[in-house]
């Protein structure tokens, strides 16, 4: 796990909605550094489906759901 040592988030587990571009990528992605098991929610599932690859790869623990949460 990289990040800031004094912050962790080991055990929890965070939403992100919008997590499949731009600042909910990059949040997710943070998130999951910080040792969290990370839910990434959004439109398209091919960039959703990179997302948790890329969370995955530090580590945690992801799971993509596709859907449109201005509904």
């Amino acid at each position: 796990m990289s990040g800031i040592p004094e912050f962790s988030l080991q055990g929890k587990t965070a939403i992100v909605t919008g997590g499949s571009r731009s600042i909910g990528r990059g949040a997710a992605a943070a998130l999951g550094q910080a040792g969290a098991n990370v839910v990434v929610a959004g439109r398209t599932k091919g960039d959703l489906d990179s997302v948790v690859e890329e969370v995955t790869a530090t580590g945690a623990k992801a799971l993509a759901v596709t859907c449109d949460v201005r509904k």
